[in-house]
Order: structure tokens, then C-alpha cells, then sequence
């Protein structure tokens, strides 16, 4: 989490939430809000077959997590 509060420093802002799931690898993410001039950011409307789209982590990650953590949550408890 070091790097991340770091980072958010350097940009001038700073983490003010935060979300906590167990699992048994770190993640960490985040959501950025910025006020900015249309002509200042990329819009996905032109977007067009073999762009290349730049993910920051896997799809699913947060859901495997929760669904592990389901799964075992209801082993303790007994329910399913």
C-alpha cells in the first residue's frame, strides 16, 4: 500500500476509502476522478477492431476473491 499512497502524492491527491477482502494474494486498486477539457482524454466512441486495450490487472479478480471467501465463509457457518 506504500507505493500506491505514494503515487497518490505525487498526483497531488490522496486514498480517502478503501475496501478489505482476505484472500491469499495482495490486490490492490483504485478509482481516480479528474476535472478535465473534453479534448483532454480518450474516448472509447473511435474505438475500432485491433486496438490494443491496456488492462491494469486480470477480469474477474475481485470475483474469484469473493467467491472464495464465500465458499469458505459457509464451511465455517454450514450453510451453502
Amino acid at each position: 500500500i506504500r507505493g500506491f499512497d505514494d503515487q497518490c502524492n505525487i498526483a497531488g491527491t490522496s486514498v480517502t476509502g478503501g475496501q478489505t477482502v482476505l484472500n491469499p494474494w495482495p490486490i490492490i486498486g483504485g478509482v481516480a476522478e479528474s476535472v478535465c477539457k473534453d479534448d483532454e482524454f480518450i474516448t472509447p466512441d473511435t474505438a475500432a477492431v485491433g486496438d490494443v486495450l491496456v488492462l491494469t490487472k486480470p477480469l474477474g479478480t475481485q470475483v474469484a476473491v469473493n467467491v472464495r471467501q464465500w465458499h469458505r465463509d459457509s464451511q465455517k457457518t454450514g450453510e451453502a
